[in-house]
C-alpha cells in the first residue's frame, strides 16, 4: 500500500496497515518512481514466501527453504533447512498450496 494524500494527519494510520510508503501532495514524480521500484523489489522478495497453518498459528516460510513434507497421521510435517513445522493440514492440501511454486514432488 502506498498512500497519497495532502493531509499528514493520516500518516499514523498508514503505519498501522503496514503501508510501504506515504506520499504527501504535491507528489514528486521521482518519489513515485522510487516507491514503485521499492514495491516491486519487495514483491519479488516476498513472492517465494508462503503462509501455512500450524498448532501455534500461521507461519510464514520461504519455499526455497523447504526440503520435504511427510504425512504424519492426518497432518503434514514440513521439514525445512533450519526448522520443522507440524502443519494443521494434510499432505494433499500442503501439496496443493506448494504447487504454484513448482519444484515439489508429492
Amino acid at each position: 500500500i502506498i498512500f497519497t494524500t495532502g493531509i499528514a494527519d493520516y500518516m499514523q494510520e498508514g503505519f498501522e496497515v503496514e503501508a510501504l510508503h506515504y506520499l504527501l501532495k504535491p507528489i514528486d514524480r521521482k518519489k513515485v518512481w522510487e516507491c514503485l521500484e521499492k514495491c516491486l523489489s519487495r514483491k519479488e522478495d516476498e513472492s517465494r514466501l508462503i503462509l501455512l497453518p500450524t498448532e501455534e498459528g500461521l507461519i510464514k516460510t520461504d519455499v526455497d527453504q523447504i526440503l520435504y513434507g511427510e504425512a504424519v497421521g492426518h497432518y503434514c510435517e514440513l521439514v525445512c533447512l533450519t526448522e520443522t513445522f507440524s502443519l494443521k493440514i494434510g499432505i494433499k492440501e500442503t501439496a496443493q498450496r506448494l504447487e504454484e511454486y513448482g519444484g515439489f514432488m508429492f
